[in-house]
């Protein structure tokens, strides 16, 4: 499934800019498909912004990560209490402003686990939040297009490869 506001921006993206923006198996379920699930759901979705077929093909293409919290059971136990009482957590309306101390609680909350599983290594590098991304939670190899773009960078402390570390420790 595929949520309506990231539908729309990629499809305006597309036919006001020509770019492509294209995304594998997304596995973020909304709450009506959770109990049929045969595989786990996951938080996040990566695809590839194709600036090359605009720009030319030495135009490097882009990475989009996109983030959707959502409940699947796995959730700190006062979450996923909240989320069973509440038949909209965690897509309720903000037209009410006026949060209660449970509700406001569990949407930080959620927030906070969902990032927590999303950057486990990262140490405020991209490159490293994306890997962990696709082999941590999505448990996929990156292919081809984001190989290239998340490889080990010797200008980012720490995550260098292996023989270039020790090139510049010299």
């Amino acid at each position: 499934m595929f949520f309506r506001r990231p539908g729309e921006a990629v499809r305006k993206i597309r036919v006001d800019f020509g770019i492509p923006i294209e995304f594998g198996k997304i596995g973020i379920y909304s709450r009506s498909q959770i109990d049929g699930l045969r595989e786990p759901g996951h938080n996040c979705a990566i695809g590839c912004i194709r600036y090359s077929a605009v720009d030319g093909p030495t135009a490097p293409d882009g990475i989009i990560v996109y983030i959707k919290p959502a409940c699947y059971g796995n959730e700190p136990r006062d979450i996923y209490e909240y989320f069973k009482r509440s038949e909209t957590f965690p897509h309720e309306s903000t037209a009410d402003q006026f949060f209660s101390e449970s509700q406001f609680e569990s949407y930080r909350m959620l927030g906070a686990h969902t990032m927590d599983q999303l950057c486990t290594e990262c140490r405020g590098d991209f490159r490293s939040f994306i890997r962990d991304i696709l082999e941590r939670h999505l448990k996929i190899k990156p292919s081809e297009w984001p190989a290239e773009l998340i490889k080990p960078s010797a200008d980012t402390p720490g995550q260098a490869p292996d023989n270039e570390r020790e090139r510049l420790q010299r």
